[in-house]
């Protein structure tokens, strides 16, 4: 039972409820107007596709909230078992986070006083607050981590809250004396702890698109300066960091590699050296550094194949070329390009001249950035026109040869 004093049973009958006499007002309304039957039942057809879209959106909302709510719920009856005494709530320092977590980062509260959605995430849905055992100490040692309107993540000392942070580093602040999370900081941190950490978001509805496309539109717009010309296509690069595609790839040995390979399509791609970057370099980018933002015809992203061939041709001759052998993680979420184009020409930002769009249609521009933000980690062509590559969005859901 969650805050509101309802279970997931009492939320499905509510919309179905809801949903019925929305049916009924609809037909209703057709009748009054004096619709004839055919058009009747081509308004109420519509009417009833459109409803279903978003009430499966709601629960996909739904669902999610209850796991963290679920989720929660374990995490107390993991402190009572260690004789936790009091837990304290731990809010994500970065510009995402909503107004209530931002007032309860920090906040500690006595065991008994443990609820889910009152003291206790999650405060709201997509809520990414956590608890940790909290300690009357005078002292503290440690760090955590924060993500700047630059897109960079920061070390900032693990008793500093929300509010504080907010004050010294956003409004006016300045970083320089904070220590700046390296590519090889994180990388070496991986290695030591021999754990593979990628980013999972759910597939969600084009309503839902559409507004965190306005969102990082908006970003944008107030913070120009996130815009960066240094890592390849300039709006993907910000969406990669933003939702977490820019994570690292799993590196594997060549044994273990060649043991995977056995059971899952291996995937090519050939890179040759390209003004300043070699071939290695770009290779060793893609396992340790930034995730380069790729442009395509077929969306934006890091185009692979299955059939080595084309990488060859790619990486050209030998003394120029690298290339890469990687497969995909068990998690990922691949779509079809026709089911993904279908959906992104919908939006019919293609007929809109590129000086007349929004800042968010310049968001979803192409096929790879709307997939990236639906949840998708990669899309297939399936022989589109005679195509058979790989688009790689998310990083992070990459196994790759070492």
């Amino acid at each position: 039972m969650a805050a509101d004093g309802k279970n997931f049973s009492d939320r499905i009958w509510q919309s179905k409820t809801s949903m019925v006499n929305e049916l009924h007002n609809e037909l209703v309304r057709n009748c009054i107007l004096g619709k004839a039957p055919d058009e009747t039942i081509k308004n109420m057809t519509k009417f009833v596709d459109k409803k279903f879209k978003k009430a499966k959106m709601q629960a996909g909302r739904l669902v999610m909230t209850e796991q963290a709510f679920f989720a929660s719920a374990a995490q107390k009856d993991c402190f009572n078992e260690l004789d936790v005494e009091e837990f304290e709530v731990v809010a994500t320092l970065d510009s995402h986070t909503s107004e209530i977590c931002q007032s309860l980062d920090g906040q500690h509260f006595p065991m008994k006083d443990y609820q889910p959605g009152v003291t206790a995430p999650p405060f709201h849905v997509y809520c990414r607050s956590t608890t940790v055992p909290y300690f009357d100490d005078e002292w503290s040692v440690g760090e955590r981590a924060a993500r700047g309107e630059d897109g960079k993540t920061y070390y900032v000392p693990s008793d500093m809250k929300y509010k504080d942070w907010k004050k010294s580093f956003v409004d006016g602040g300045s970083k320089e004396e904070l220590q700046v999370v390296a590519t090889s900081d994180t990388i070496k941190m991986k290695e030591e702890m021999k754990v593979h950490e990628s980013t999972d978001r759910p597939i969600i509805e084009q309503e839902d698109i559409i507004e965190q496309a306005k969102y990082f539109g908006d970003d944008l717009l107030k913070h120009p300066d996130l815009i960066k010309y240094n890592n390849g296509e300039p709006i993907g690069n910000y969406l990669n960091q933003k939702i977490g595609y820019d994570g690292l790839p799993r590196v594997v040995s060549s044994t273990e590699f060649e043991q995977m390979g056995k059971e899952k399509e291996i995937l090519y791609r050939g890179v040759k050296n390209y003004k300043e970057l070699s071939a290695q370099e770009m290779v060793e980018q893609f396992k340790k550094g930034s995730f380069y933002s790729g442009r395509g015809v077929y969306g934006n992203g890091t185009y692979v194949n299955a059939d080595k061939k084309v990488a060859m041709y790619y990486a050209g001759d030998t003394t120029n070329g690298q290339i890469m052998e990687m497969i995909l993680d068990d998690g990922a979420k691949i779509v079809s390009y026709f089911d993904i184009l279908s959906e992104w020409g919908e939006t019919e930002i293609y007929k809109i001249p590129l000086n007349k769009r929004e800042a968010y249609q310049q968001v979803i521009d192409n096929v790879g950035a709307y997939a990236a933000i639906k949840g998708y980690d990669a899309i297939a062509l399936d022989g589109w026109q005679r195509k058979n590559h790989i688009v790689i969005l998310n990083r992070s859901k990459v196994i790759i040869k070492g």
